[in-house]
Parts: structure tokens; C-alpha cells; sequence
């Protein structure tokens, strides 16, 4: 081709080529030893079906069967068997009470011990002891400007003066934390330290998704 011609030989794209994290043969990885302990004990069973007798092969053959497919399912990879690992360690901490999750429940009866109710109907009415009743709006207002405060507090002057002689009224007011700040903190904090593990990165983003 002559040297005047435009055409240039087209360059190869430029691939970028991510090198995966193989702990293979890691004596610092679990998975490592789990591997050499299943070679062992496999060495051993096939060495006792070519030494046993017939029925002796068929046992070792059901026990050797049994001890791949638990191979192949908790321990094959170094994924499985952190995951397994895991699950290992979370239950022996259920187990240890530290996942107990505390409820608490009262009836009508044991409320009356302490305060005076009967019974709690629907739509909020309460019934007292002494043939009263009472009932319970539960609201949640807007953030009160300094512009109309003072047109606010008017309108609740107003609104007890509208209540009949000799009837309670209470009202009770509470900021609410938001809970789930320190949570998906705690999340992103478990995430930077999860690693290459992708099982355990995949867990925590659902649970930062769902949350």
C-alpha cells in the first residue's frame, strides 16, 4: 500500500483485564485446610472400598457418596464455606440467647392493675372503671413555623375552651428518632470491611436496600 494512502492499521481495543483473588493453597484460609481434610479422608474411604469386602464396599460407597455431595454443597468453593462458616457462627449465637428479640404484651386485665381500664374498643374509645369512657386521636402535625405560632396557640386556647366542665383532657408530645440512620451506618461500615466475599457484599446491599 503506498505511504500516501490515509488507511492505518486499526489498533487492538484495550482490554482491561481484572485479576480474581484465588486463595487456593492460603494456609490462612479456612478453605485450604477443608480441602486437604477432604482429600485425607477421601484417600481413606477409597483405600477401605478396595480393601474391604463386598458388603463393607457398599457401605464405604454410601458413606463416600455422602461425604461428596456435603463437600460439593457446604465446602467446594472458599464462598461456600465462609457462608457456611457463618451460618456455623450465627447459630451457635442464637443458640447463646445473643439473638433474642424481646416482646412485650399486656392485656386490658393487667393494664387495670396499674390504671383503671376496662376495656379498649376499636377506633380509639377506652373504657374506665366507674361507667367512664375516654378517647385517644393520635396526630401527627407539622413542624409549627414562628410566623404562626401565634395563630396556633390561639386556635388550641380555643379548642379546650370548647371542652364541657369537669372533663380531662391531656395531651402528650414526642420527638421520634429516626431508627434506621444508625442502622444503614452500620451496614455501610459491614460493607467497606466485607472485602472480595461477593455472597456476604450481595446480603448486606439487600438488607441496605430494604431497609
Amino acid at each position: 500500500m503506498s505511504d500516501l494512502s490515509p488507511y492505518s492499521q486499526p489498533k487492538p481495543p484495550i482490554t482491561v483485564t481484572k485479576v480474581k483473588n484465588d486463595r487456593f493453597l492460603d494456609f490462612t484460609c479456612l478453605h485450604t485446610w477443608i480441602m486437604f481434610l477432604a482429600i485425607v479422608a477421601g484417600l481413606y474411604l477409597f483405600k477401605m472400598i478396595a480393601v474391604s469386602p463386598n458388603i463393607d464396599k457398599l457401605m464405604y460407597l454410601g458413606i463416600a457418596f455422602i461425604f461428596a455431595n456435603i463437600w460439593y454443597k457446604f465446602c467446594s468453593t472458599d464462598e461456600k464455606v465462609q457462608f457456611s462458616k457463618d451460618r456455623v457462627i450465627f447459630f451457635i449465637s442464637d443458640k447463646q440467647g445473643k439473638h433474642v428479640i424481646n416482646s412485650f404484651d399486656s392485656t386490658a386485665e393487667d393494664l387495670e392493675k396499674f390504671i383503671p381500664i376496662k376495656k379498649i374498643h376499636s377506633e380509639g374509645i377506652v373504657e374506665y372503671s366507674g361507667n367512664e369512657y375516654g378517647i385517644v386521636i393520635e396526630t401527627y402535625p407539622n413542624r409549627i413555623s414562628d410566623e404562626i405560632r401565634e395563630q396556633h396557640e390561639k386556635k388550641l386556647q380555643k379548642l379546650v375552651n370548647s371542652i364541657p366542665a369537669n372533663t380531662p383532657f391531656k395531651t402528650l408530645s414526642c420527638s421520634v428518632l429516626e431508627p434506621k440512620k444508625p442502622v444503614l451506618n452500620f451496614l455501610l461500615d459491614l460493607s467497606s470491611k466485607a472485602g472480595d466475599f461477593k455472597p456476604k457484599n450481595k446480603h448486606l446491599t439487600d438488607m441496605y436496600l430494604k431497609i
